[in-house]
C-alpha cells in the first residue's frame, strides 16, 4: 500500500537554473506592465512582456513532461493529474480575481471619486460574462473579446486546458504520443498564423499558441533525456562559452526580432535555451543557482499573478488620489498615457520600489496560498488513494 501512495506523487526533478529563468522572466513581465518614466522605459528587453509568456509555456511543457510524462503513460490517471494541476493554478488565480472584484466593490460602497479611470464594473471585460468565465478559467478560451480583471491570467486559462489535452494524448495514445503531439503543435502554430499572422494571440487563439509552446517544451525534455549523458564530455569553460553565446543570441532575438512571422520561432528558440540550461554545466547556470535567483524562481507564479493588482490598485490608485485631491505632480503624460515619475530618477526609483513590493507580496502569497494549497492537494490525493487501497484489501479479504 505504501508504494501505491508514493506513486500518486510525481517524482521530484528540479532544474534550478530553469526555475531561476522563470523567476527573472516573471519579473520582466511585471516591469513591462508597469508604466514608469524610468531608465527601463522603451528598452526592447524590458518592454517585451508578451514573449516571456511563450518561455513559460515551453518551460511548463518541459517540467510537466519530466514529472508526469512516464506516469501518465503507465496508469497514473488523468483525474489525479488534473486534480494536482488544478490546485497548483486555481487558488492563487481565484484569490487575485476576488481581490480585483473586492476592490471594485469597495469603490462602489465608499464612492471613491477620482480613484479609477473607469467606474467599478463598467470597464470592458468586467461584466457578468467576464466574472463567470474567470471563475471557470474560461476567460481566454474565446468567450471574451478583451482581457478581464487580472489580465496576465489569460495564460493560466489556456494552460490549464492545455494540461487536459496533453494528459488525454498520453493516456489515449501512450505509444504514439510523439506523433500526435507533433501534429497538434504544427496545426496549432498554423491556426495562429492564418488568423493572427504573429504568434502573440491571446483571447482568440491563445489556446493554440499555448499548445504550440507547451509541446515544444515536451520535445525539449525528450531531447534532454537523450543527450544528458553528454554533459560529462564537456568542460565548464565550454558550457560557459555556449551558455553566454546563446544568451546573447536570445536577448538579441527578443530585443530586435520576434515581431512578425519570425515570432513563431520563439518556442523553438526557448526550446534550445531550455535544453542547454537544463544541463546546468556552465558559470551562467551556476550564477542562476544563487539563492536570490532561486527565490525568484519559487515566487515566479505569484509574481506573474499579483503584479497587475499591485500596479493598478496599490500604486496607480493612491497616485491618482494624491494628484486629484492634493495637486501633487507624481506622473508624466507620454502620448496620452500616464507614467509614474516626473523625471528619470524619480521614475526609476518608483519602479524599483514597485519591484520590491511585488516580490514581498509574492512571498506572502506563496507562503499563505500557493504552498499550502499545493501540499493539501497532494495530501488529499494520497489519503484518497490510501482509503481506496484499504477498501480493495478488505474486499479481497472478505471474499477469501
Amino acid at each position: 500500500m505504501t508504494e501505491k501512495i508514493h506513486q500518486v506523487m510525481p517524482s521530484p526533478e528540479r532544474f534550478h537554473a530553469l526555475d531561476s529563468f522563470r523567476g527573472l522572466c516573471a519579473l520582466l513581465v511585471a516591469m513591462a506592465h508597469f508604466n514608469a518614466y524610468s531608465i527601463f522605459h522603451h528598452s526592447p528587453i524590458f518592454d517585451r512582456g508578451g514573449i516571456y509568456v511563450d518561455f513559460f509555456f515551453v518551460l511548463s511543457g518541459f517540467v510537466i513532461f519530466a514529472n508526469y510524462g512516464e506516469k501518465l503513460r503507465n496508469g497514473f490517471g488523468m483525474g489525479k493529474f488534473i486534480w494536482l494541476r488544478f490546485w497548483r493554478l486555481y487558488p492563487l488565480h481565484i484569490f487575485v480575481f476576488l481581490a480585483f472584484v473586492g476592490s471594485d466593490l469597495a469603490q462602489m460602497i465608499f464612492h471613491v471619486e477620482g480613484a479609477a479611470l473607469y467606474k467599478p464594473f463598467s470597464a470592458p471585460g468586467e461584466g457578468w460574462d467576464a466574472i463567470l468565465s474567470n471563475v471557470f478559467l474560461l476567460h481566454s478560451m474565446g468567450v471574451l473579446d478583451v482581457l478581464s480583471f487580472n489580465g496576465p491570467s489569460w495564460s493560466i486559462s489556456v494552460e490549464f486546458y492545455t494540461y487536459i489535452l496533453f494528459a488525454l494524448v498520453l493516456v489515449v495514445a501512450p505509444r504514439h504520443y510523439r506523433m500526435v503531439l507533433a501534429f497538434l503543435a504544427i496545426v496549432s502554430a498554423w491556426i495562429v498564423y492564418i488568423n493572427h499572422y504573429t504568434l502573440f494571440a491571446k483571447l482568440d487563439f491563445g489556446y493554440f499558441r499555448c499548445i504550440y509552446g507547451f509541446i515544444c517544451g515536451v520535445f525539449a525534455f525528450e531531447i534532454y533525456s537523450r543527450v544528458k549523458n553528454l554533459k560529462e564530455r564537456f568542460s565548464i569553460k565550454m558550457f560557459t562559452l555556449v551558455e553566454s553565446v546563446l544568451l546573447v543570441l536570445v536577448i538579441s532575438y527578443i530585443g530586435f526580432g520576434a515581431r512578425g512571422l519570425d515570432s513563431f520561432a520563439a518556442p523553438i528558440v526557448f526550446l534550445v535555451t531550455v535544453v542547454l540550461f537544463s544541463f546546468e554545466g556552465g558559470m551562467v547556470s551556476k550564477l542562476l543557482k544563487m539563492k536570490f535567483f532561486l527565490l525568484l524562481g519559487a515566487l515566479s507564479y505569484s509574481i506573474y499573478m499579483t503584479h497587475i493588482f499591485i500596479s493598478g490598485k496599490l500604486f496607480s490608485l493612491p497616485v491618482r488620489l494624491l494628484e486629484n485631491f492634493y495637486g501633487l505632480s507624481l506622473s508624466t503624460d507620454i502620448n496620452g498615457t500616464p507614467f509614474f515619475g516626473t523625471n528619470l530618477i524619480m521614475g526609476t526609483g518608483i519602479e524599483l520600489f514597485y519591484l520590491c513590493v511585488v516580490v514581498a507580496c509574492s512571498y506572502v502569497s506563496y507562503r499563505l496560498i500557493e504552498e499550502p494549497c499545493r501540499k493539501w492537494s497532494k495530501r488529499r490525493l494520497a489519503s484518497l488513494e490510501a482509503k481506496k487501497e484499504c477498501k480493495v484489501t478488505q474486499e479481497i479479504s472478505a471474499s477469501v
